[in-house]
């Protein structure tokens, strides 16, 4: 007796038990929190640990300038301004402008560290 399957319901409801909805196989569950694909690749980059950690380093420190320029707004707003003190307006700018030089040169750094990480690992 021949087992094919005839009609398309037949064949679709073969392919579900098979596949599952939206061909969502039933898998393993692995732990792939960013914890752990840190720590892999750490381990197997010994070598270079310490320029990846410091390319780490840098995008926290990068991603938290912009944040810092928000809050030394307020500060200025709130308590600067009021007081109509010319001299500390302009150190007050002046740490802004230091502060905005600093993440460029950060940014520009994390980037650079790691192209030549890149082109180390393709090589």
């Amino acid at each position: 007796m021949d087992t094919t399957i005839v009609n398309s319901k037949d064949r679709y409801k073969k392919y579900l038990a098979e596949n599952g909805i939206f061909n969502n196989r039933k898998r393993e569950k692995t732990d792939k929190s960013v914890f752990s694909i840190i720590l892999r690749l750490l381990r197997e980059f010994r070598e270079l640990r310490g320029k990846i950690f410091f390319i780490m380093i840098l995008g926290l420190i990068a991603n938290a300038m912009p944040s810092v320029f928000p809050w030394f707004s307020k500060i200025m707003i709130d308590n600067i301004l009021p007081q109509k003190e010319l001299g500390i307006l302009q150190i007050a700018c002046l740490v802004l402008l230091i502060m905005a030089i600093i993440s460029v040169i950060l940014g520009f750094v994390q980037e650079y560290i790691s192209n030549v990480l890149t082109i180390k690992l393709k090589v």
